[in-house]
């Protein structure tokens, strides 16, 4: 089953209370499943990198064999894809586990899209943070 996943991390200021939001959708375009939470503090960096994390479990638990992610961060696409070395040591590790978690289904791309093409998940990130 092919999923396409969009994710956002944010944080206000930065680095402070973080918050991820993610939606999957299958193949069709529909909604499948979606969440908006806290995480603690953070920056914005690893708010992106965990939303990213969040969203390959549940997909893993849908039961997803093909993945496309889709994030409004340059950063989280580039050390994702393996374009750009991950130089913060906190960021490293979770570029780890991501990538560690993304071995689990066939196929798992990772692509920028601009802000506007990310609204859903961006939604949901100022939700959980109490913004608009």
């Amino acid at each position: 089953m092919l999923v396409k996943i969009h994710t956002d991390g944010a944080c206000v200021p930065n680095p402070g209370p973080a918050s991820i939001g993610w939606v999957i959708r299958n193949s069709a375009g529909k909604v499948i499943a979606s969440n908006a939470e806290n995480i603690g503090h953070a920056t914005n960096n690893e708010a992106e990198h965990r939303a990213v994390f969040l969203a390959l479990e549940a997909a893993l638990k849908i039961g997803a064999d093909d993945v496309e992610v889709y994030s409004d961060s340059t950063l989280i696409v580039n050390t994702l894809s393996l374009k750009w070395k991950s130089k913060n040591p906190r960021l490293t590790v979770l570029r780890d586990k991501t990538l560690s978690l993304a071995r689990c289904f066939r196929t798992v791309t990772f692509t920028w899209v601009p802000r506007e093409e990310n609204e859903d998940a961006d939604l949901l990130t100022k939700a959980a943070l109490g913004i608009e």
